[in-house]
């Protein structure tokens, strides 16, 4: 497997499912990653939404890179709600500039499409896990995970209101290509 190599904004691809497949499905079908229950093993900060990023625990990612595994975990006693774009949540990894600013380096593509806009819940007590590419470049720094989400009382898409929340994943060593701070292409490397 090698490092993911570009040079330009990644588009998102934290992808994610509510609860298991109800009849009437209708989040991205492209995505069978559900949410699962806290285990023992599980050390996740409490009453809490966190994004936790593990370097060591690696795997594949775009079928031929190497991956580092992502967790976002709900501890509080709510379920919570997100935003999500095509069953995508709005998550993006953010690297330290040559200013030493978080930058951020992938992006939500946009849509014409109403029905690309939905809310995924996740439940108290569970958590996603994801795969985020381990980026190669000439530039080494330090990476973050950025995650929007908001509180939501009502979950209906035609009502999404409430306070915008920002959290930020722990720090992770890195090296990346200075394109990927502002060059968007059409282009899909994967």
């Amino acid at each position: 497997l090698s490092s993911f190599n570009i040079h330009f904004m990644n588009p998102g691809y934290f992808y994610a499912v509510s609860k298991p497949k109800p009849k009437n499905y209708t989040e991205d079908e492209s995505t069978d990653n559900f949410a699962q229950k806290f285990s023992n093993q599980h050390r996740f900060s409490p009453k809490t939404v966190s994004v936790v990023v593990n370097p060591s625990n690696t795997d594949t990612i775009f079928t031929k890179f190497k991956g580092i595994t992502v967790f976002l975990a709900n501890s509080t006693k709510e379920k919570i709600a997100f935003m999500a774009q095509d069953s995508r949540i709005d998550m993006k990894v953010q690297p330290k500039d040559f200013n030493g600013e978080w930058k951020d380096i992938e992006f939500l593509l946009d849509s014409d499409c109403g029905n690309s806009y939905h809310v995924l819940t996740l439940e108290s007590k569970h958590y996603w896990q994801f795969l985020t590419p381990v980026y190669e470049g000439d530039f080494k720094t330090k990476l973050r995970i950025k995650m929007k989400y908001f509180e939501i009382s009502n979950q209906s898409k035609e009502n999404w209101k409430g306070k915008e929340i920002t959290i930020y994943s722990n720090e992770y060593d890195g090296s990346i290509n200075s394109g990927q701070f502002w060059r968007i292409t059409e282009i899909s490397a994967f």
